[in-house]
């Protein structure tokens, strides 16, 4: 598609809205050899800026960073949605860094989606018989979670591999702290309390790997694994709080209401 094709698509889309910068930094080139730039803006937000159209535009406005005040046009359905468009709105004119039309932009995540689940099936496959070892290896409340998850045939290459870390973190954080009160007091404790308990135990966590989630998650575990062994495999799973529990098959999408 030509850049005025682009430019025109962008200008009569009016799902945007426009941004004050505060401050930048860049032009940077990423490993792609896209060039990009780092921007803050007003309201304390801060995005990364691609320049996917520079050859078709055919000119670099800001080639040196924005400037503080410059304004920039957002496309998309707002915060906590994905950006499909980033515009310079300069003397009354876009300068457009990159653009999808919501249309494209829908396509493109179905198709994003679909290579992420094939990915993730085809990673299991290969992890297979390493995740079953390292599931055998855990007490039999871990085991009987995993075994109920894997009552649907699609559950192991969908999220099998993100449970199994979760699993196998909170069995770690369990042995770390020994009681469900202590697992508590681990979970609200600075990074650097979280990390002398461990280390006091001679037990090395995956620092690195998690997430906010994932660590909430394994504590999770870990208490109800120390409280209530019997019924670890009734706790929501790993990935409820983000795809709900009838997608993930959990415990709770079992019971009827």
């Amino acid at each position: 598609m030509s850049y005025a094709k682009v430019l025109e698509k962008a200008d009569g889309d009016f799902e945007c809205k426009d941004y004050v910068v505060v401050q930048s930094s860049g032009p940077k080139k990423g490993e792609d050899g896209v060039t990009y730039y780092e921007v803050s803006l007003e309201d304390s937000l801060a995005t990364i800026v691609r320049d996917e159209l520079l050859a078709d535009r055919g000119s670099s406005q800001r080639s040196d960073g924005f400037k503080k005040g410059d304004v920039l046009r957002f496309w998309g359905r707002g915060f906590g949605y994905v950006v499909r468009g980033i515009a310079l709105v300069l003397d009354g004119d876009l300068h457009v860094y990159r653009y999808m039309t919501s249309d494209e932009e829908k396509a493109d995540h179905a198709r994003q989606v679909a290579k992420a689940k094939t990915d993730r099936a085809r990673e299991w496959e290969e992890k297979r018989a390493e995740i079953l070892r390292k599931v055998s290896a855990l007490p039999e409340p871990f085991r009987r979670r995993f075994e109920f998850f894997m009552r649907r045939p699609s559950w192991g290459a969908e999220f099998g591999l993100y449970e199994v870390f979760c699993m196998g973190e909170a069995h770690k954080i369990a042995r770390i702290c020994k009681t469900p009160e202590r697992v508590a007091e681990f979970l609200r404790g600075s990074p650097a309390l979280q990390k002398g308990a461990a280390d006091s135990a001679g037990i090395a966590l995956a620092w690195d790997d998690h997430s906010g989630n994932t660590f909430g998650c394994a504590c999770q575990l870990a208490h109800a694994f120390l409280s209530i062994p019997g019924r670890l495999h009734q706790v929501h799973g790993a990935l409820c709080p983000l795809v709900g529990c009838a997608e993930y098959g959990c415990y709770a999408s079992t019971v009827s209401r």
